[in-house]
């Protein structure tokens, strides 16, 4: 009704207990202007031994807006670069990040979204209940922050974004220029030993 009255996009994250079972649900609902879900989408990489949540099917959804695609992933997801390269192929043009930190990962896990909207070459936007809320742009640079905590009175956090797209060299082949470099170390590593190994012969 509030998406519907307010004629606004909402992103809604929850975790919902599941009746009867340990496991609950950690997701983040899309919903339209017509209050119309679009998406609801599970987290795909609970954080191992910190919360029992149903894992997700790791795919990314988008929300059709006259300002773009939407997407989201939830907290620890961002850390997985694979995962979110699939806004790339979804042209999504700005991805939402909500998330929970503790004070032992501010405001470093924020910072590392920086790597992720420079990846893809789109906007990210981050925001916590707790520990530091950003927004990047597709070069990775911080255009404004807040930081909040539990006592924090002003919860809101208005930024105005910038819709634009950078097409990335790693949105297109991922980790594979990494892992040649790999090989190539590696086989000239094993070439060296080869020819030491000659030589002291």
């Amino acid at each position: 009704e509030l998406a519907k009255n307010k004629r606004a996009y909402l992103l809604v994250s929850l975790n919902s207990k599941i009746i009867g079972q340990k496991n609950s649900e950690n997701k983040t609902i899309a919903i339209d202007t017509n209050g119309i879900v679009q998406y609801s989408s599970l987290k795909s990489f609970p954080v191992p031994g910190a919360e029992n949540s149903v894992k997700g099917d790791e795919l990314i959804e988008t929300m059709n807006t006259p300002f773009g695609k939407v997407s989201s992933v939830i907290c620890f997801d961002a850390d997985f670069p694979n995962l979110v390269r699939q806004t790339s192929k979804l042209n999504t043009s700005i991805l939402f990040v909500p998330g929970y930190d503790w004070a032992a990962i501010v405001p470093y896990h924020t910072n590392m979204i920086k790597f992720r909207a420079i990846e893809n070459g789109i906007p990210v936007f981050r925001q916590v209940n707790t520990g530091l809320s950003a927004v990047y742009n597709p070069l990775g640079i911080m255009q404004n922050s807040k930081h909040f905590d539990i006592q924090s009175k002003d919860a809101l956090f208005i930024q105005d974004v910038t819709i634009s797209k950078i097409n990335t060299l790693y949105s297109k082949i991922g980790d594979v220029f990494v892992f040649l470099c790999i090989v190539c170390l590696s086989s000239i590593f094993l070439m060296s030993k080869k020819i030491q190994k000659l030589s002291d012969n």
